[in-house]
């Protein structure tokens, strides 16, 4: 595809997407069984399969009237993702942590009223030809085998900036967690991910603006 506004008229070549499988394609063309159920929950769908959760304060004043569907927010819009692993129920990412086919199904049956078929097809899908879903099968894999934690130091830095834009946090809901380096430098150069290779057995860095973010929150579209 040739973009003028966002790669310079066509002098930034962009790959064209990948042609998904011929079960992900009977999904979307209706000629899946269930197609028309899932069409019409798709967003039910995707919110079962993403690693992130929306973060956002709904207004619920319009979210029930006559006329067309309106989804409007109060604040700011974010994708959140908690902690790899818990103790309590499993959400979101957390799901694909949990090992078991047959237990990743009831976790995601835990929170939603769509048909267990459905589930267990799609997530076979995705298990087999999304790259994220298998990254994660790999984490899980890699903290199967950690016996014990390190001590991990944390420390929240002091900065010189504009002190109303980046102020100290005046409840424990806003501190954000650093992971302590020798060179402080390396906290100037804005928000990222680290990512460890299954082959190369190292770690890469990418940032927040990375491609890989829309995916993990809109699994079905870009699976």
């Amino acid at each position: 595809p040739r973009f003028s506004a966002c790669c310079l008229d066509g002098k930034v070549s962009l790959p064209a997407f990948a042609t998904p499988s011929a079960t992900w394609q009977a999904f979307f063309n209706g000629e899946h069984l269930h197609s028309a159920t899932f069409l019409q929950n798709i967003c039910q769908y995707n919110n079962t399969f993403s690693f992130l959760s929306l973060g956002v304060s709904f207004d619920l004043n319009v979210m029930h009237c006559s006329g067309p569907y309106i989804f409007r927010i109060q604040g700011q819009l974010a994708h959140l993702m908690g902690s790899l692993t818990t103790s309590d129920s499993h959400r979101y990412a957390q799901i694909y942590m949990l090992g078991n086919p047959e237990a990743q199904v009831q976790a995601r049956l835990h929170s939603s009223s769509l048909p267990s078929e459905v589930i267990q097809e799609l997530q076979v899908e995705l298990l087999t030809v999304n790259p994220y879903a298998q990254q994660w099968q790999f984490a899980f894999e890699c903290l199967s085998e950690v016996s014990n934690v390190g001590y991990l130091a944390i420390r929240l830095l002091q900065t010189t900036r504009d002190p109303w834009r980046y102020n100290l946090p005046t409840s424990p809901n806003e501190v954000a967690a650093v992971i302590l380096c020798e060179n402080e430098e390396e906290f100037t150069r804005g928000r990222e991910f680290i990512a460890a290779s299954r082959t190369r057995r190292e770690l890469s860095r990418f940032d927040e603006l990375h491609p890989a973010n829309m995916p993990l929150r809109f699994v079905l579209f870009f699976p």
